[in-house]
């Protein structure tokens, strides 16, 4: 058992319990979600078993086929002790024989191998954020106590959608940049450059509501110049996409629909 732990500067990452047999299966998984999630690994159902018995997950993606304990058993095993996490079972058999057989089991999700990463993160983020709430949480601290601080937040509420940087924005306050920088800092802890991001990255979160903006004039009204950029800071701080973020949030509405 190891982890790859990363400090992000927001929330604490979800914790996923990778379970599957081939070492390069495991470790290629494990690095393509360190950056969104806190990962942990294990060979067989036994070793996943016993690590379960001892820590608390988010989440499990898990393969079926393996020695000393296979997928189903320690599903079987979670799920007698009345264990509720999410599984996602990726298998290189067939998806539809392990469905029928872990009907009862609560799955959620099945994927072939090779799977589409994109596709297991999608529904990750679904099960780990849609639930929780977590990506529709405010991605800004509270407000500043600060008096100078709140009115440079107000200015920048005002006028977020136009290029502004921090040396114009210290003019316009009266103060040099390098206190501007220091007020931030030690108020928000976050630099002058990390917060107009999150307040736009929060803006174009609003708009993608409204179905009948693209994404493109969306990242414009926000004030990103580039798409590139728009879609860097938007996935550093929701976790995933602006498009795949409407998706969840149609999901959403959906199933509330449906209940």
């Amino acid at each position: 058992m190891n982890s790859d732990y990363y400090q992000i500067s927001f929330d604490d990452k979800k914790k996923v319990l990778l379970v599957d047999d081939e070492p390069r299966m495991l470790e290629s998984l494990s690095m393509l979600l360190e950056s969104d999630y806190r990962t942990y690994k294990a060979t067989n159902g036994l070793e996943a078993w016993n690590f379960m018995k001892k820590n608390v997950m988010d989440a499990i993606i898990l393969d079926i086929v393996m020695p000393d304990m296979d997928g189903l058993d320690f599903l079987k095993r979670l799920r007698g002790e009345g264990n509720k996490v999410p599984v996602i079972i990726v298998t290189g058999k067939s998806c539809l024989e392990y469905a029928e057989k872990s009907a009862h089991l609560m799955v959620s999700g099945y994927f072939s191998k090779p799977y589409d990463i994109d596709r297991i993160m999608d529904r990750l983020n679904f099960l780990l954020k849609s639930v929780s709430g977590s990506y529709k949480k405010s991605l800004l601290p509270k407000k500043a106590k600060h008096p100078l601080l709140k009115k440079v937040m107000e200015h920048l509420e005002d006028n977020y959608t136009s290029p502004v940087s921090i040396n114009g924005t210290s003019k316009k306050a009266g103060i040099s940049s390098s206190h501007l920088s220091r007020l931030f800092k030690e108020n928000l802890n976050l630099s002058f450059t990390q917060y107009i991001n999150r307040l736009r990255v929060e803006k174009a979160k609003d708009l993608l509501e409204d179905k009948s903006l693209t994404i493109n004039e969306i990242m414009n009204s926000v004030g990103f110049s580039t798409e590139q950029h728009f879609f860097k800071q938007f996935k550093r701080y929701t976790g995933t996409t602006p498009g795949r973020l409407r998706q969840l949030n149609e999901i959403e509405k959906n199933s509330g629909k449906l209940n």
